[in-house]
């Protein structure tokens, strides 16, 4: 199958803007698994590279209307995809090892135990 031109992008999104089920089902089927497997490399969680995905499709459809025929759209998908993992791993940033208190120690004392 070959590649979207940018202008075929566009009447895509517009007629998906319209309403054109059809429409929408060509760009998710034409876009779903590289975006889901672009974010999944990043992220390493199905269920999170899933979100990321919706989230994508669903800014992709907030700007349908306002959309221009300048490159393809799944270049403008990546680029969304890249920032949304790149905001959930700094929401998930490790926190510094001098923060974490001193687990307790449950095990008996030595003064405590008796021979």
């Amino acid at each position: 199958m070959n590649k979207p031109t940018p202008q075929q992008d566009a009447e895509l999104i517009k007629r998906a803007h319209a309403g054109d089920a059809e429409a929408v089902r060509a760009l998710v089927d034409g876009n779903l698994d590289r975006i889901v497997g672009f974010a999944y490399r990043i992220l390493g969680d199905s269920a999170a590279a899933e979100d990321v995905a919706q989230e994508t499709f669903l800014r992709l459809w907030r700007q349908a209307g306002h959309w221009r025929a300048d490159a393809p759209v799944s270049s403008w998908l990546h680029k969304v995809a890249h920032n949304l993992c790149i905001d959930r791993v700094r929401k998930t940033a490790p926190v510094a090892l001098d923060d974490v208190p001193e687990p307790a120690d449950r095990a008996d004392s030595p003064v405590r135990v008796r021979r």
